[in-house]
């Protein structure tokens, strides 16, 4: 098992924490992937942190601009703009 299917493997059963801390590690000791980002970036938008979320993904669009962190900064983007206007004025 590769490195990639490693991750995918402790995302699925949702062992976030050890998935967070070999991405990491990874990614601070060699020049990461635009995949390694993204998944680092999933796993802190299911924590709740937006910005460091936005930042991977950000950061993964500049090494693969044809990639899917483009999808998902516009995904992101459609959640933060959505409010409901009728608990606006009910």
């Amino acid at each position: 098992m590769n490195f990639r299917e490693h991750i995918d493997t402790l995302m699925s059963n949702n062992a976030d924490k050890e998935a967070f801390v070999e991405l990491t590690d990874k990614i601070l000791s060699s020049k990461p992937e635009a995949w390694m980002l993204i998944a680092r970036g999933k796993i802190y938008w299911r924590q709740g942190k937006v910005s460091d979320a936005m930042n991977d993904y950000y950061a993964a669009n500049e090494l693969e601009p044809d990639g899917i962190a483009k999808q998902l900064i516009e995904n992101a983007n459609d959640i933060m703009k959505f409010r409901c206007t009728d608990l606006i004025n009910p």
